[in-house]
């Protein structure tokens, strides 16, 4: 049940990351296309893609992430505990970015209804496409320092 969890939870870590990406990129060149009905056309997909986006990182994201963490505490609470007390930081970095991230999203989708579409000042787009990979570089990058540093210290306790 945790691997079922866990693959939903990843894959839609990966449209977090592609859809930020491409939701700024995809306005970028709706904007630089000639006014008309094609444009428009782009633009109103492109409001419904980033509502869809939102459920689907805000909703989803945040459900599956919590599913993770209730299955593996009901299967072993003691390694969830641990998990926790080893790598508090990491997760609150996490937390964190995933937190920003959820709000860049929001806001991103709020400025649809609020702005003309001759507005290109939607500098707010690029976060949700930035965020997701600072959050999983920093985290890690921390995890790993972590495990290195522990598996060291285990290593030289032995001999």
């Amino acid at each position: 049940m945790i691997g079922i969890i866990a693959i939903f939870h990843v894959m839609i870590s990966q449209f977090a990351v592609g859809g930020g990406l491409y939701l700024p990129l995809a306005e970028r060149k709706a904007m630089r296309m000639p006014e008309g009905p094609l444009r428009d056309a782009w633009l109103t997909q492109l409001a419904v893609y980033s509502k869809f986006f939102l459920i689907l990182t805000a909703v989803f994201g945040t459900v599956s992430g919590v599913g993770i963490w209730f299955a593996i505490g009901l299967t072993h609470p003691e390694a969830t505990s641990t998990l926790i007390h080893n790598f508090v930081f990491g997760w609150a970095m996490e937390w964190v970015f995933f937190l920003v991230e959820l709000t860049t999203i929001a806001v991103y989708y709020t400025t649809w209804a609020r702005s003309t579409p001759s507005c290109t000042s939607k500098s707010a787009g690029f976060m949700p496409a930035l965020l997701p990979l600072r959050s999983s570089s920093s985290t890690a990058f921390y995890l790993h320092a972590h495990a290195r540093r522990h598996l060291v210290g285990r290593r030289r306790n032995r001999s």
